[in-house]
């Protein structure tokens, strides 16, 4: 009776760490195609959702893809932050401490997870844990209030690392990785409105010493909403007016932003005369600008002002010696 009851209690003993076993693993998605990297701790896919339109009162939901490529198991969590272009007119770096009235969307948006089993939640921020090669979603909820005010608005979702509490004042460098999914959404309504101007256009020149010709234009976005800005560089040949050079490009100008666009021709010779055309269309109106701009080194500079000067010294010899012999003749 008693090995009976021992078969038992071992058969339940094992039966409970097969079912532990089995819903620890359920959440679990490892993908032996990621590969390895001791020196990358998470990536994510996509960077940027895609650009939608909210109505007041309407909801909406998206996700991305969270990959773990590194060695060892390690805590994450995912937090909601707001994002803006900052103060400069270059968009160089983003601004993720600082809410604005284009940064709403950060009140509006819970986070969940798929995959993965979240460890710990907190307002706008979730914990989980990730091990070697194993991936999961992080999903987010947008509900936008009926009163919402329309216009654009920016959000970024970081997922991070959290270093090991064990490896603190041990002397060794903790490291702790942080990547972003950015969100760019617009919503209808009041307030939405798309206005903007090109401020200043710009073109080196006249004279450049050196090569390349570069140019440049300043956007300024009025309205509300973001938009895209189309900037065209044209560069010709002065006499024969044959194109030499020509690039378009489109860059996002956010609401309430300045952004400075610019053009290079790298390939620019060191000698040329050139006819160069620039065109910014901001919401269907362009601006062009149109310069002529002379590319010669100053070396060849200083060599023509040397030789005017030595063949205005050559003149001036000669004529100094005809007068001499005109002279000496009427003596």
């Amino acid at each position: 009776m008693r090995y009976k009851k021992s078969l038992l209690l071992v058969g339940l003993v094992l039966a409970s760490g097969i079912a532990l076993a089995g819903a620890g693993s359920v959440s679990a998605v490892i993908n032996k195609d990621i590969v390895i990297n001791r020196n990358v701790g998470i990536a994510v896919s996509p960077m940027l959702n895609d650009r939608l339109t909210l109505d007041p009162g309407s909801t909406t939901e998206g996700r991305f893809r969270v990959r773990f490529p590194g060695v060892e198991t390690t805590d994450v969590f995912a937090a909601i932050s707001p994002y803006s272009a900052g103060t400069g007119t270059g968009y160089e770096t983003g601004v993720f401490d600082k809410s604005s009235a284009f940064t709403k969307i950060t009140d509006w948006t819970t986070l969940g997870l798929e995959d993965c089993t979240i460890t710990k939640q907190e307002a706008g921020k979730i914990y989980f844990t990730m091990r070697s090669q194993e991936e999961c979603y992080v999903t987010y909820k947008i509900a936008v209030p009926a009163d919402a005010y329309g216009g654009s608005q920016h959000a970024a979702i970081f997922v991070q690392t959290i270093p090991d509490k064990d490896a603190k004042g041990t002397g060794a460098i903790i490291n702790s990785y942080r990547i972003g999914y950015l969100i760019k959404n617009d919503v209808s309504g009041p307030g939405a409105r798309a206005e903007g101007k090109v401020i200043e256009t710009k073109i080196a020149g006249p004279i450049l010493f050196t090569p390349p010709i570069t140019s440049s234009a300043l956007v300024k976005n009025t309205g509300t909403l973001d938009f895209d800005a189309e900037y065209k560089m044209t560069v010709k040949t002065f006499f024969r007016k044959k194109e030499v050079y020509s690039k378009d490009s489109k860059s996002l100008v956010m609401a309430d932003t300045q952004r400075l666009l610019n053009g290079k021709w790298d390939k620019t010779p060191a000698l040329g005369l050139f006819r160069v055309t620039v065109e910014t269309t901001v919401l269907g109106e362009t601006s062009t600008l149109t310069k002529t701009v002379l590319v010669i080194p100053i070396s060849l500079i200083v060599a023509i002002i040397v030789a005017i000067l030595l063949l205005i010294l050559w003149i001036y010899v000669k004529a100094s010696k005809g007068k001499r012999g005109k002279k000496q003749v009427a003596r």
